[in-house]
């Protein structure tokens, strides 16, 4: 999808890549929201105004015979008509917004990784492991910010 395109179906709820596709295919370039929600953000839906359509999962509660445990399993998506575009809404200005950062440090920490140094001779190699600890090797001084 081009540009910033994700951010701007994500301005108010982060939607997978598939819906996010869905939209961009009925024509949607703008944020979206529900009905609910365009509501409690001081805007009001236009009347004739006619809702786009996401999937939405469904899920079946299942109970582990041996714990005893409640979990739920994703079986299966539903089209949802529940969206509208920021144009099919009048009242409020939107509220400005700021996208969220991306840290290297951040985001590694996160998934508990370190940043090591290459110190294999060998060119063919890849990658290496330390361990049971997770490292990447920085090749260039760009490569992670």
């Amino acid at each position: 999808m081009p540009g910033q395109m994700s951010a701007i179906y994500s301005r108010f709820y982060r939607y997978s890549l598939e819906n996010q596709v869905l939209l961009f295919m009925q024509g949607v370039r703008e944020p979206v929201n529900t009905y609910q929600c365009w509501l409690d953000s001081g805007r009001q839906v236009k009347k004739g105004s006619k809702a786009q359509y996401i999937l939405r999962p469904m899920f079946r509660k299942e109970r582990d015979e041996d714990t005893g445990e409640e979990t739920q399993r994703v079986v299966g998506f539903k089209p949802i008509n529940c969206l509208f575009g920021a144009s099919e809404t009048d009242g409020d200005e939107l509220p400005g917004y700021e996208p969220p950062e991306w840290s290297a440090t951040t985001a590694l920490g996160a998934l508990g990784i370190t940043r090591v140094a290459f110190e294999m001779t060998d060119g063919n190699t890849a990658h290496h492991n330390r361990g049971c600890r997770r490292g990447v090797i920085v090749v260039g001084a760009s490569v992670l910010g």
